[in-house]
């Protein structure tokens, strides 16, 4: 399907509010959680092929781990996290 995807957050009334990521431009998909941080994968700025991100919600902030602007050329399709052995 084609179409954008989002991360939204419940609001106190039951309802949903769109998250917006910074850095990562509109379609972005969430693919879990690492400790504090969502994990998500999508575009940052207008590059091509998508990254893979961190997002701190409580400092509103993103890093990228691995894809665009990182390395040149390619980018993440598909992501597999994996529980620590501790």
């Amino acid at each position: 399907a084609c179409g954008t995807t989002f991360v939204s957050r419940l609001t106190p009334d039951g309802g949903t509010r769109r998250v917006h990521i910074p850095g990562v431009s509109d379609s972005v998909g969430l693919v879990g959680v690492s400790g504090d941080k969502l994990v998500v994968v999508g575009r940052v700025g207008c590059g091509d092929g998508k990254s893979l991100v961190t997002y701190d919600p409580a400092a509103n902030t993103s890093t990228v781990l691995l894809g665009p602007p990182i390395s040149r050329g390619g980018g993440v399709e598909d992501v597999r996290l994996y529980p620590s052995e501790k």
